[in-house]
């Protein structure tokens, strides 16, 4: 019964640190390995150490064996986080609760161990027509468009068509002398130095307004840098328009088209796309309370790769799982996405995702927020947990119903 498996177990034996190019050598990873064979016996599944523990073997030596225990709490036999029945019931329950006091309105999926415990929509999608929404409703997905985007970009780079080392003035013309030191790595991690025009004082004058990516471009690269690239990090929408930008002018494709093409279709996540201000998606709200109010239009031209998709839960669910696998890209191109660059005030970021640590366990996640609209996907690869929520009403206090959820998960 030879094969992948086996196969591995050799590749790791014989072959030395330095070929491989792990930092720690490969008798302390076989000491690790069997730490986690004796601990779990049966249910040892050795692809799944490599790929979620291992990684590409960058990591030091104290960080293999912090994740080695978390490996074993939320695969052993005696790792019970609650019942599926009852734990779908009590988030349903709070959730339920939210709903009725005018405090969510949305859809959440929540999964765990590779299965989803709770897929369901609350409260309404067009609350002057009465109608609900549902797991299959299509939200905007805001600043969790960032994934996707960076997602795009590392495939391109799969492809040979760029790298994230690259300088942003190979792929923009005229472009501004002061960011000739910048690279795609700097616009993946927030550390360009470069304006976040979402932030202009004049920004909710012209979101209604239609543009292209040159001209939304043009409304920041005359700008100085807020610091010097690579020196400190700040959120920044501007960057990731780049992005997008370079994305289209690398693959001769709209940036729309590729995401769909290289990301969506592949996924099978056909209740997915760019929203054209055309597409049948939840109506967004604001307001508080029971005052409910129709949010301000934003013409998604402006938010672009930045924040112009949209999404299900279901979908969302989708790509999950796809990021435990090499479907878009190699292994060594997807943990680099989800590698530390650079601390924020909430955790380190890799590139479209924050990266930390949550009930105990290794968390990656990201929100969005936006006129009608707020959304959060958070990821705990160790326990394959997810939590999914999407929301369309823009003052929803989306982190505070996530965090419960995760404690309800994992506490």
């Amino acid at each position: 019964k030879r094969g992948w498996y086996y196969h591995e177990i050799d590749r790791y034996i014989v072959l030395p640190a330095q070929a491989t190019g792990y930092k720690v050598g490969m008798l302390k990873i076989l000491e690790l390995r069997q730490q986690v064979m004796d601990a779990l016996g049966e249910k040892f599944d050795i692809k799944e150490f490599h790929n979620v523990v291992i990684g590409n073997g960058s990591l030091p030596l104290e960080i293999l064996e912090q994740r080695v225990e978390e490996f074993i709490d939320a695969n052993s036999p005696e790792a019970s986080i609650g019942h599926k029945d009852e734990l779908a019931s009590e988030i349903d329950v709070f959730v339920n609760s939210l709903t009725e006091n005018n405090r969510f309105s949305g859809a959440i999926l929540v999964a765990q161990n590779g299965d989803v415990i709770l897929s369901k929509g609350y409260g309404f999608t067009d609350r002057e027509n009465n109608i609900a929404n549902s797991s299959k409703t299509k939200f905007r997905l805001a600043s969790v468009t960032k994934q996707f985007t960076a997602m795009g970009i590392m495939i391109l780079q799969d492809q040979g068509a760029l790298n994230v080392d690259d300088n942003i003035c190979n792929y923009i013309t005229e472009c501004p002398v002061n960011w000739g030191k910048i690279t795609l790595h700097h616009l993946l991690t927030h550390i360009s130095g470069i304006p976040n025009f979402t932030d202009f004082d004049d920004y909710e004058e012209t979101d209604d307004f239609p543009t292209t990516p040159l001209e939304t471009i043009a409304r920041f690269a005359p700008l100085e840098l807020d610091f010097t690239p690579g020196s400190q990090w700040e959120y920044s929408n501007s960057g990731y328009i780049i992005l997008g930008y370079i994305i289209e002018q690398v693959s001769g494709q709209t940036y729309d088209a590729f995401i769909k093409e290289n990301i969506f279709e592949p996924l099978q996540m056909m209740d997915s796309g760019y929203d054209h201000n055309l597409e049948d998606i939840a109506k967004g709200y604001a307001g508080h309370g029971t005052a409910w109010r129709d949010a301000d239009y934003v013409d998604m031209s402006i938010p672009y790769a930045a924040g112009a998709l949209y999404s299900t839960v279901e979908d969302m669910y989708l790509w999950d799982q796809a990021l435990y696998s090499t479907t878009l890209i190699p292994q060594n191109i997807l943990d680099s996405i989800f590698t530390s660059y650079t601390e924020t005030p909430i955790g380190g970021y890799g590139y479209g995702w924050f990266l930390g640590k949550k009930h105990t366990q290794r968390a990656i996640w990201h929100g969005g927020g936006g006129d009608g609209f707020v959304t959060m996907i958070e990821r705990f690869p160790v326990s394959k947990s997810t939590i999914i929520v999407l929301c369309n009403r823009e003052t929803t206090d989306i982190r505070a119903i996530r965090d419960e959820i995760g404690k309800m998960l994992f506490e």
